[in-house]
Parts: structure tokens; sequence; C-alpha cells
């Protein structure tokens, strides 16, 4: 994948410029701890930093053809250039907005972002961290032919025609879900009257807790309200059950018959805000072809 980074006013001071606010690393470092992490994970990694508005548009429309994906950190641009909020809208690239100070804690007019409404998550509040998560996220989330909706559910409807036996199967269509969507973790549960099993998964490692209350967790609200739950940081929700060290978000699929839920599905990802409305949706058409492995017929 190929990123483009582009770093608004005033960020050629960082190191000099309110260190206590912004840090101690300079740009030329954060970039280079950048571009060590994008190596590291396989993208191709430009960067670009100005001071002008229009500077930073030319250079998103000059690179719109060679790249997958943008960070963009527009400084104080973020709160008033709605000129650079058109420019992310034309080119239609994947931007994850980037700040190392936490915007939302900081004087009020910081708090508007002309991004808001095109960009596909905020990283923040994390200094020099706030790009590199925010470089793990993009390549996590970006759209690509991997995660094709009708050839993934090909793939499972595919798998469920040749049964055996049923833990074997369980982790063969949760290692396709998971490797499709490029998640940490995925893993298929029955759900019985008392207890929620897990039955197969895919990812670092097995379930911290394979078998659990159906009340209890993210698990058990899914189960009662019969609907998927997403939680994009399970670090502000004291229902969720650890499943693997380093899990950030998490999304609960239950599968529901007429009258009761059979078994539901939980994808986990390693970074925050992971789970975008497009996501959401390309899960919900892959949880569908997974039902009748509970012998569903549908979510």
């Amino acid at each position: 994948m190929r990123v483009l980074v582009l770093h608004g006013p005033n960020l050629n001071l960082l190191g000099e410029r309110e260190p206590a606010v912004y840090g101690q690393a300079t740009l030329e470092e954060i970039d280079a701890r950048i571009g060590e992490r994008a190596r590291a994970l396989g993208a191709e990694l430009r960067t670009f930093q100005s001071n002008h508005e229009g500077a930073l548009i030319d250079r998103l429309h000059a690179e719109r053809r060679w790249a997958d994906g943008v960070l963009f950190n527009p400084g104080a641009l973020t709160h008033y250039a709605w000129s650079l909020r058109d420019a992310v809208a034309a080119v239609a690239l994947p931007c994850i907005e980037v700040h190392l100070s936490d915007v939302s804690k900081r004087e009020p007019w910081r708090r508007t972002s002309v991004l808001a409404d095109v960009r596909m998550a905020l990283c923040a509040g994390l200094g020099l961290d706030s790009y590199l998560e925010a470089l793990e996220l993009l390549l996590e989330i970006a759209p690509g032919p991997e995660r094709d909706a009708e050839a993934t559910v090909a793939l499972l409807t595919e798998r469920l025609a040749h049964p055996e036996e049923r833990g074997v199967l369980a982790h063969e269509l949760a290692q396709i879900l998971r490797r499709s969507g490029r998640f940490q973790w995925v893993g298929l549960y029955d759900v019985g009257m008392e207890e929620v099993e897990v039955r197969g998964w895919s990812g670092p490692g097995p379930p911290t807790h394979p078998r659990f209350a159906r009340t209890e967790g993210l698990t058990g609200a899914a189960i009662a309200s019969r609907r998927p739950l997403v939680v994009q940081d399970v670090r502000t929700d004291p229902r969720h059950l650890p499943t693997l060290e380093g899990t950030r978000a998490e999304a609960i699929f239950p599968i529901v018959a007429p009258s009761e839920v059979l078994g539901t599905v939980d994808v986990e990802s390693a970074n925050a805000q992971a789970f975008t409305a497009d996501r959401v949706r390309w899960l919900e058409r892959c949880v569908d072809a997974l039902a009748p492995f509970w012998g569903a017929g549908g979510t």
C-alpha cells in the first residue's frame, strides 16, 4: 500500500514549538519513525509539509494517482480551511486525520474539524504515536479487493458446502473471515440456554474465556438486544471481556432464529476505530453467509 503523509502549518518547528504540548520530536524524526514503521508493514511512504493551504491541496492533487491512502495533520487549518475538506473529498482517497495533541481537551475552537465528514478516523493525543497508530489503522481499514463481499461470501459458502467435524469447520470459516478482513481475531460461538461457548477461532491465540455466561460481556449485550454490537475502543467499555492481549475494537454479530439466538460471531481488531460503516456492512453480509453453520437462514 502507498501512503501519503501531509503535515500542515508550523509542524516544521516541531521539537522547539511548545514541546509541553507537541513533544520533543522534530518533524524529521517523526517522518523517520513513520517511514520505519511503514517499511516494517510493507507500505510505501511519501511525506510533505507546508505552511500554505494551497500547497497542501496541490500535493494532494498531484499524488492522487500514486497514493492508496492519506494521513493528514492539517495543523490549525483543521479548524477553518474548508478547501482542504473539499480536496480530500475530491480525490476520494481513504484519509485519517492526525494530531499530536488531544484537540478535544484544548481550546473550544480546536474541537471543530473541517475533515470530520470526509475522514475515515481521527488519531490524536498520542504525540508521535498518533501517526503510527493512524498508519496501522489505515493499512487495516483502507478498501482493498480482498474485502469484496461477494468474493468472501463465495469462499464461506463453498466451505459450508463441504461439512466435516464442527470444530474444524468453525476454525476454517473464522480463518477466511479474519484473513479477508485483515482482523486480529475472529471467533464463532454457540449460544446455549445458560452459556456461550467458542466453537472455533482464528488469530494469535485461543480466547481467554472459551466459555462464559450468556449474560456476560459485550456478547451478552448483543444476545439480549439480538442486534450487532460495535465498540470502537474496548478500553472505554467496562462490559468488555478480554479475548486476547492487544484488542482495541470489537464487534459482536448474533445469529438470530425466530425465537432464539443460536450463536455469535466475534470480530476483534488491534486498532481502535477499525469498524467503519463500510466494514460493518461488509461483515453483516459475511455473517449472513455464515448463518447455515448454526442451521439458521441469516441474521
